[in-house]
């Protein structure tokens, strides 16, 4: 109980829970091994996805003193004013992490206005999820080889009042991911005598499957005829677009209306281009280390990004982002959102509804307290200059030793 003078450290939602690294655990012990090695692993052993959080490490902030300590994280993008910097990143069958994980994520994204990016590969139709999150879904794309199916899917999409497309063009093969390997994990999956082991281990998980059934591929259903993954993963394999080229996103571009944002972007001349070819937005992203095991990290490529498009092009970034502070840390050097999956991911997949809440306050509250620290009113006011990339020992010395 808080007595008179007693300083206060801020609460938690769920008890226990202060941080999104908290939720990895409780996450670990709710999924089967497959489940959880799908959201956590990455391409070969993980070490991108690890390189990915080193980035933000790499880099301190410089404080600044004299200055108020009221803050506004309110972040404005494409004409929007949204409340927070950051938004939830589009992921595949999201549902398999827990039952109605996309419908919960869009919900929360708009009650706390910030973006919801629904991916392609969705457990969830884009109708759906547009009459949950009306202001706040965009649309994320994985193109197709047939470009009578993407006008449709575009029209579907430009219909439910969708105002932002993500076009991804980082996945040219699909990538080496080395615990799914193990896990003998396929799309759609193959239920070998060890998966099955490892779902009996997890009978809260399996029982929940039961209850709602197991994801659907449902974004492409009206173009597969089907929902069923099975069936949906054999056509989205047969008409797929891999390997994309500069047309492709002219195509894209004359056929959508809306805001065309290119995700996947990580050297400064790939940004400028798709830029100069209609591009309203630059997401600088590694697919969360998700591709190529030894790709720069997101937070490392971003600042000659920024510099290569200029001050007015939208620029957002994922990969990595855990805190309020990594947000921080991408916003002074030059994005204007941050997209994160795994961190809605784990706190859903571990608490469902709960989880999401407790994270979105985790992520406003530890921006709140960081602009105060950094005596900086609001995002616009950070730049470079906030930020100092002296490297920090991993054992501090002692300072007076000679």
């Amino acid at each position: 109980m808080k007595t008179s003078g007693e300083a206060t450290y801020g609460h938690a939602i769920i008890p226990g829970k202060a941080t999104i690294r908290d939720f990895v655990e409780p996450a670990r012990k709710h999924l089967p091994a497959f489940a959880f090695n799908t959201l956590a692993g990455g391409a070969g052993n993980d070490a991108g996805v690890a390189e990915n959080e080193a980035a933000f490490g790499r880099r301190f902030f410089v404080s600044r003193r004299f200055a108020p300590a009221s803050t506004d994280q309110t972040a404005t993008v494409f004409g929007h004013s949204y409340a927070s910097p950051f938004g939830v990143a589009p992921m595949g069958l999201a549902n398999l992490f827990y039952p109605g994980a996309d419908l919960l994520l869009a919900q929360a994204a708009q009650a706390g206005n910030f973006p919801f990016v629904l991916s392609t590969a969705a457990s969830t139709s884009i109708e759906r999820i547009t009459k949950v999150a009306p202001d706040v879904s965009w649309y994320q794309l994985y193109l197709l080889s047939d470009d009578r199916l993407n006008a449709e899917l575009l029209s579907r999409v430009a219909g439910c009042g969708v105002a932002v497309l993500v076009l991804t063009v980082d996945v040219p093969v699909a990538g080496r991911r080395n615990s799914a390997i193990r896990d003998g994990v396929t799309l759609p999956l193959r239920w070998t005598s060890a998966l099955l082991a490892d779902v009996m281990r997890r009978p809260q998980w399996a029982l929940g499957m039961l209850r709602h059934g197991a994801p659907k591929l449902e974004n492409y259903a009206p173009h597969a005829g089907t929902a069923d993954v099975g069936a949906a993963s054999r056509h989205i394999a047969s008409v797929m677009k891999m390997g994309l080229e500069w047309d492709d996103l002219k195509k894209v571009r004359a056929m959508w209306p809306g805001k065309l944002v290119i995700k996947g972007i990580l050297h400064p001349d790939d940004a400028a281009r798709s830029v100069a070819l209609g591009a309203d937005g630059i997401w600088v992203s590694n697919h969360g280390g998700r591709q190529l095991e030894g790709a720069i990290a997101s937070l490392d490529a971003l600042s000659e990004i920024r510099r290569a498009v200029g001050r007015d092009t939208a620029v957002f970034l994922d990969g990595g982002v855990r805190t309020g502070e990594d947000i921080l840390k991408a916003c002074a050097l030059g994005a204007g959102l941050c997209f994160s999956g795994r961190s809605f991911a784990f706190p859903v997949a571990a608490y469902g509804e709960r989880g999401v809440r407790a994270a979105v306050e985790i992520l406003k509250e530890e921006i709140r307290v960081g602009l105060a620290q950094l005596g900086v009113q609001s995002l616009s006011a950070l730049t470079s200059d906030s930020l100092s990339n002296v490297t920090r020992a991993s054992t501090p010395g002692d300072p007076f030793e000679s």
